[in-house]
């Protein structure tokens, strides 16, 4: 009996890896960059366990090689760790795919934003070009966003064109 109980051991792992890729999986989203490297983490960090209920399966059938239960769960295993296998080579063209989205986006996200940021800077040139005085200057950036400008900003003349 003690030796069958290697095997659950070793069924109890197998669920356990099971049930964390499970809430990974689920909602299923494979075309979502955040989605691919939490999978890919569950896999990677969870990797050692079916190997480690393999080994005490194959222990527990050296040990006991009669027994049928250990031999069929043994040939489930194999069969599982082949698929495991493949599963494991295709997680580099995942994460890869998952990376280069992910950048991608950071890229657009930032171009975007120096765009807002050079529209923004146009405007404030051409209403400071614009300015016939210091009050006016000081409204029109206001009106921007831009800085405020200070008593003894507002005491200079503007600089000639």
């Amino acid at each position: 009996m003690p030796i069958r109980s290697l095997g659950l051991l070793a069924l109890v792992l197998v669920l356990f890896f099971a049930l964390q890729l499970l809430t990974v999986l689920l909602p299923f989203q494979p075309l979502d960059p955040a989605w691919q490297w939490r999978l890919s983490t569950v896999l990677i960090n969870g990797a050692p366990l079916p190997p480690l209920a393999l080994a005490l399966l194959l222990i527990a059938g050296q040990l006991d090689p009669d027994d049928p239960v250990l031999k069929q769960r043994r040939r489930l295993f194999g069969q599982l760790a082949v698929a495991a296998a493949i599963g494991f080579l295709l997680l580099l063209p995942l994460q890869l795919s998952a990376g280069l989205r992910q950048q991608q986006a950071a890229g657009s996200a930032q171009l975007q934003r120096i765009a807002s940021a050079e529209q923004r800077l146009t405007q404030l040139r051409q209403r400071t070009a614009a300015a016939a005085s210091t009050a006016e200057l000081n409204a029109a950036l206001q009106k921007l966003g831009g800085p405020v400008l200070r008593p003894s900003d507002l005491a200079q003349p503007l600089p000639l064109p």
